[in-house]
């Protein structure tokens, strides 16, 4: 099994409130459920919300995605769903910066 971790910091204006930031994150998970409905071999998506917020270092979310192989993973990287880019851009206009883990288990 191999674990997809993205970490996403979004730009100030995109968690400038409690409201804008909940309507950003519901966007972002509407995004996570086209691509596990896209791509059969996604096998889960888990995303956790920082409860803390105010330090520039912390994350304001993260999304845990489960695959069953690295070839699955790459075949999702690769897939439409992934690298569209409308699709894209609205994560791109909200993020500051992400990081990203990636280890088998």
């Amino acid at each position: 099994m191999v674990k997809h971790v993205v970490m996403w910091k979004l730009k100030p204006e995109a968690a400038a409130t409690p409201e804008i930031l909940d309507a950003n994150i519901a966007r972002m998970e509407k995004r996570y459920q086209e691509m596990k409905e896209a791509v059969p071999e996604m096998i889960s998506y888990e995303l956790y919300r920082n409860f803390k917020h105010g330090n520039p270092d912390f994350c304001e979310f993260m999304v845990v995605m489960t695959f069953a192989s690295r070839e699955d993973l790459k075949t999702f990287q690769e897939s439409p769903s992934h690298t569209d880019p409308v699709a894209r851009e609205f994560g791109r206009s909200i993020r500051e910066r992400r990081a990203v883990v990636d280890y088998e288990i």
